[in-house]
């Protein structure tokens, strides 16, 4: 009965240590993942673009972009 019970109890030391191991590289590939991830994304960022204020209504946009607003005193053509 006793020795029935010791290996009841080893075997769960196993599969509780087995387990755990497990968790804890999965948890390991997922922080790599994650941190190659990152720099993959913060490598492929596009570029800035510096906005252009309309002198009139005061909205910005892209240069290049710039589109009548409507108002009277706007310096864009429609």
């Amino acid at each position: 009965m006793g020795a029935g019970f010791l290996a009841f109890i080893a075997i769960l030391a196993v599969a509780y240590f087995a387990i755990r191991g497990r968790a804890l590289r999965l948890r390991e590939q997922l922080h790599e993942a994650l941190r190659r991830g990152t720099e993959r994304a913060a490598s492929n960022q596009l570029p800035g673009e510096s906005m252009i204020k309309c002198p009139a209504c005061g909205t910005y946009c892209a240069p290049g972009q710039q589109r009548a607003c409507g108002r009277t005193d706007c310096p864009y053509s429609p």
